[in-house]
């Protein structure tokens, strides 16, 4: 493929979403907040085998 046609490809791609929401979280939102994974199964493709399984995982606010 030429790089005229290549360029033209571009050009007629989808755009994608932006980057930031127009929205903004309400002033309620928690300033730090904890992640809690229960009983939680993952998989690199939707039809492809379980790479974890039952993954149980707490994380507390402010660390790393």
């Amino acid at each position: 493929m030429i790089s005229v046609e290549r360029g033209i490809e571009y050009t007629d791609l989808v755009k994608e979403a932006p980057w930031e929401l127009e929205s903004h979280p309400p002033p309620s939102w928690p300033e730090k907040g904890a992640i809690s994974f229960k009983n939680v199964n993952f998989r690199h493709k939707p039809d492809g085998p379980l790479v974890l399984r039952n993954v149980h995982e707490f994380f507390y606010p402010g660390r790393k």
